[in-house]
């Protein structure tokens, strides 16, 4: 089984975590190994950077910056950038889920074809759909499926919660998932190679 560990002393903010780390308490935790529990696990209490057993892996609302390369010396921990859209990022890549307000895209800044970007009283940015007359909607938008041309409503893509609304994420016609994260299978319900967890009800595969 493949694991990964990264030291906690590395460069930028990741530095400053770990010296939180090694003032953090240690539990005896629970886990579940082959459907039975183990005593005598140790859980670290972790710092709001870091979460697993052995604070090996972003918390949420952070990601593992790789931009500096293979060199884990390189690796940061950096705060999820959403435009204030969202809290929630994909782990590894960065990539905002769950976007507010009709958005989507990497940084939750990109507004569907279709729509404007309109600033309400309280100064909130929306995406709303265009008011001008145009023509008949003749697709479905990211995220979804269907075929308004042939009176084939649009719905929400059955990839389990685990597909990011973005064009190419499912086929707009069939609904596959073609783009799952963390997980593969026709609906996103698997977990990938070296994950494990439930990614249909609970969506919480992990590295394993």
């Amino acid at each position: 089984m493949r694991r990964i560990s990264w030291p906690m002393a590395v460069v930028g903010n990741v530095r400053a975590a770990a010296g939180r780390l090694a003032r953090a308490g240690r539990s005896v935790g629970r886990v579940l190994a082959a459907g039975r529990p183990v005593r005598g696990v140790e859980r670290c209490a972790c710092p709001k950077e870091f979460s697993g057993l052995s604070c090996q892996l972003p918390g949420r609302g952070f990601f593992i910056d790789t931009s500096g390369g293979r060199d884990v010396s390189q690796l940061t921990i950096k705060p999820c950038a959403c435009s204030n859209r969202s809290e929630l990022c994909d782990p590894f890549s960065g990539q905002c889920l769950n976007c507010r307000d009709g958005f989507y895209g990497k940084k939750c800044e990109v507004c569907p074809p279709g729509h404007v970007i309109e600033t309400g009283s309280d100064r909130k940015t929306i995406c709303r759909p265009c008011r001008c007359p145009g023509p008949a909607v003749s697709k479905c938008k990211p995220g979804y499926y269907g075929d308004p041309a042939r009176n084939l409503p649009c719905q929400p893509c059955p990839c389990s919660g685990n597909i990011l609304m973005e064009p190419g994420s499912c086929h707009n016609i069939t609904g596959e998932c073609l783009r799952c994260q963390n997980s593969t299978g026709y609906y996103c319900e698997l977990c990938t190679d070296w994950m494990f967890g439930d990614s249909v009800t609970r969506r919480t595969a992990q590295v394993s």
